[in-house]
C-alpha cells in the first residue's frame, strides 16, 4: 500500500469523525472513534483531550543545545 493512499484513507477517517463531532455539537474526544476506524479501538478515552494532546507533545519535545 503506497504512502499517498494511507495518507488518503486517514484523512477520510478524520473527516468522518470531524463531520459526526460538528453534526451531533461535540468535541472529538466526546466521540467513539472506533466506529470509524477498527483503528482508534485502543485508545484511552482521554486520548484527544487537549490537555493531553498538550503533554505529548510537551514530551516529546526536546529544546537545542545552548537554548
Amino acid at each position: 500500500v503506497c504512502s499517498s493512499d494511507l495518507f488518503r484513507k486517514a484523512h477520510e477517517v478524520v473527516a468522518q469523525a470531524v463531520r459526526a463531532a460538528l453534526d451531533t455539537g461535540k468535541g472529538l474526544s466526546d466521540l467513539d472513534l472506533s466506529q470509524f476506524s477498527p483503528e482508534f479501538k485502543d485508545l484511552p478515552a482521554d486520548y484527544l483531550l487537549p490537555e493531553k494532546t498538550v503533554a505529548r507533545k510537551n514530551a516529546s519535545f526536546t529544546r537545542p543545545p545552548g537554548l
